[in-house]
């Protein structure tokens, strides 16, 4: 018999199945911290990222992966008080979902009741994602040397700590450090990394604030508190490839909002970013569909295009607005 075979020890069917527990309860805690991350960024996340990134625990597929993640979402949304996965009416009734999103209630993308026009200008992106960032780093409870990343033990979290460093060399003996982490001087520097021989850590799953929106073939998640229901609407319908259903969902959700017609130009922001031939192609569609009669276009006295519901405004009125907008606001500036 070989020394590894003296050596070798078979888990019992217990803790197998403990073992299995921890790599599910561990990735789900990853995942709504990359949802957290993602959405910092301004994107939704889509189970199909799982896999790519390696969240997928080794006894699990990743359509199994998939549905384990949103029943988790769906038993423990709202009890933060959140509200998330609050329900609407799309524009139009998109097909039954597929696959591995055959048993999930659909869920349209939420939104404010206070929300910016649609789409969001570049400029105003980049600064929005730039707070978003700063927001999102302020607290973190780690310690790390790194050159340029050193953060103070002060700023450890309660409870999360269970190992001391033991070096009378060490500036940082005191400290208690993350469950999982050690402290190694590299090129001089003392650098928090993962501590390879340690025992497995729980980690705390946290899904408190993440909506999840139900498309035709699977799912998407985004965190409310970082990235706003009016920009995950829109991502959502960009991601989901339905230029008429976006086209529509956006100029009746303008009507209704404010109330006054959609410029053109809202279409080319972000997340969207439709080029003028693309709008008009989709207008064509529109029209020639018969399905959305309340979708109107109106044009100002300078030529500016604008789109609107009958749903929620009277042609006049409309045609008013977008005369405003293009042209007499202008004056009064």
């Amino acid at each position: 018999m070989s020394e590894n075979e003296k050596t070798s020890v078979v888990p019992s069917e217990d803790e197998e199945r403990l073992a299995q527990q921890l790599a599910e309860n561990n990735a789900l805690a990853r995942v709504f911290d990359d949802v957290r991350s993602q959405s910092r960024e301004g994107l939704l996340v889509q189970p199909t990222r799982w896999p790519a990134i390696g969240l997928v625990p080794d006894h699990m597929d990743p359509e199994e992966f998939e549905m384990f993640v949103y029943d988790y979402w769906e038993e423990h949304q709202g009890q933060d008080g959140s509200g998330a996965g609050v329900s609407e009416e799309p524009a139009a009734r998109p097909q039954a979902p597929m696959g591995g999103a055959s048993r999930i209630k659909r869920v349209s993308a939420t939104r404010s009741s206070v929300i910016n026009s649609v789409g969001v200008p570049p400029f105003l992106r980049k600064t929005a994602a730039e707070d978003a960032s700063s927001a999102g780093q302020a607290g973190v409870g780690e310690v790390s040397a790194e050159k340029g990343n050193r953060r103070q033990a002060s700023q450890c979290k309660e409870g999360s700590v269970v190992d001391v460093v033991d070096d009378n060399n060490n500036p940082y003996a005191s400290l208690r450090l993350p469950e999982g982490y050690k402290l190694v001087q590299l090129e001089g520097e003392w650098t928090l990394v993962p501590d390879e021989d340690a025992a497995p850590v729980q980690l705390e799953i946290d899904s408190g604030n993440i909506v999840a929106l139900v498309g035709h073939y699977s799912y998407y998640l985004y965190d409310r508190t970082i990235m706003t229901d009016s920009f995950a609407h829109w991502s959502f319908l960009a991601a989901e490839g339905d230029d008429m259903l976006t086209f529509v969902d956006c100029v009746r959700e303008e009507s209704r909002t404010y109330p006054r017609p959609m410029p053109i130009e809202s279409l080319e922001n972000d997340p969207f970013h439709f080029s003028d031939e693309r709008i008009f192609r989709i207008w064509d569609q529109v029209r020639a569909s018969g399905e959305y009669p309340d979708i109107k276009q109106v044009i100002a006295s300078n030529g500016d295009i604008f789109f609107y519901s009958t749903r929620y405004l009277t042609s006049e009125y409309a045609a008013s607005l977008a005369e405003w907008a293009a042209v007499e606001r202008l004056r009064n500036v």
